[in-house]
């Protein structure tokens, strides 16, 4: 499993970042099957925390029909480690844009 945290100042450049690590891992793959998309900027904390939580069992559910799985978590708090079930084996890349 691998984690990319895209952080910066200027949203633009954070976005075209953000499009370009989804188009290297899905490549010309079906973004339906192999692309779950969360937003956790919300009005309500619950409303954050359920977006979170969506975004964490992504990461830790196996692809089914597509031979990886790629989920987008946008806003909201950043997601922790412990969070997922295997973090010795995930490897973390950050980009600051």
């Amino acid at each position: 499993m691998t984690i990319y945290l895209i952080t910066g100042d200027d949203e633009s450049l954070v976005l075209e970042e953000l499009g370009t690590r989804v188009h290297e891992l899905i490549g010309d793959g079906d973004r339906s099957l192999m692309l779950d998309d969360y937003d956790a900027e919300k009005s309500t904390v619950e409303e954050v925390e359920i977006a979170v939580r969506a975004a964490v069992d992504a990461a830790n559910t196996l692809a089914l029909f597509t031979e990886r799985r790629v989920a987008r978590k946008r806003a909201g708090p950043p997601l922790q480690p412990q969070s997922l079930k295997s973090p010795k084996s995930a490897s973390c890349g950050s980009v600051n844009s």
